[in-house]
């Protein structure tokens, strides 16, 4: 079951999570007191993140092309604005520079170990534990169901419900995904 407190408003929804398969990993339960969702007027990433390192990464290669922009706090990137008749060609170089961006820059990799999976599954249980001081709760899989399923069965962040955009900003700077 996954429980979801959204912002001031406190309102609960109660859903059933049949991928989660009751939840046999670590409780995870709701304390006492709940602090209120936080909101951010602004959100920055890690500057040493995926998404932040990946943004600069495309701003880079798109400027070296002649197209500027900007790298947003939540590790996106804001093209500048173009004539009509230049679109085409910034598509390309974004396409082009997504290309690269996947052979220079590439996600991490999937965990080929028992030790890799189990640090990843620690990351997750650590941010469902702090999700928690916020009344967001989830049944926490086992981790050899979590490690069976490559992790697709559970995360974190998958009780997060309908948060506003400032309130899944704010959770986001409190609580980062892992």
């Amino acid at each position: 079951m996954i429980r979801s407190r959204i912002g001031a408003a406190a309102a609960v929804a109660v859903m059933t999570a049949a991928c989660v398969g009751g939840g046999s990993g670590p409780e995870i339960s709701v304390p006492s007191t709940t602090l209120p969702i936080p909101t951010a007027a602004t959100f920055q990433l890690d500057s040493g993140s995926y998404e932040m390192r990946s943004a600069r990464f495309m701003l880079t290669c798109v400027e070296e092309q002649g197209v500027t922009g900007t790298v947003t706090g939540d590790g996106g990137l804001s093209l500048d604005p173009v004539p009509f008749e230049q679109r085409d060609r910034v598509d390309q170089v974004v396409s082009e520079c997504r290309s690269r961006l996947l052979t220079e820059l590439p996600p991490e990799p999937e965990p080929t170990t028992e030790a890799e999976w189990r640090r990843r599954y620690d990351q997750q249980v650590e941010t469902a534990r702090c999700l928690a001081r916020y009344g967001i709760v989830s049944d926490v899989p086992s981790f050899e169901s979590w490690m069976e399923s490559k992790g697709a069965n559970w995360a974190a962040y998958d009780a997060l419900g309908n948060l506003s955009r400032e309130e899944w900003y704010g959770i986001n700077q409190a609580c980062p995904q892992p």
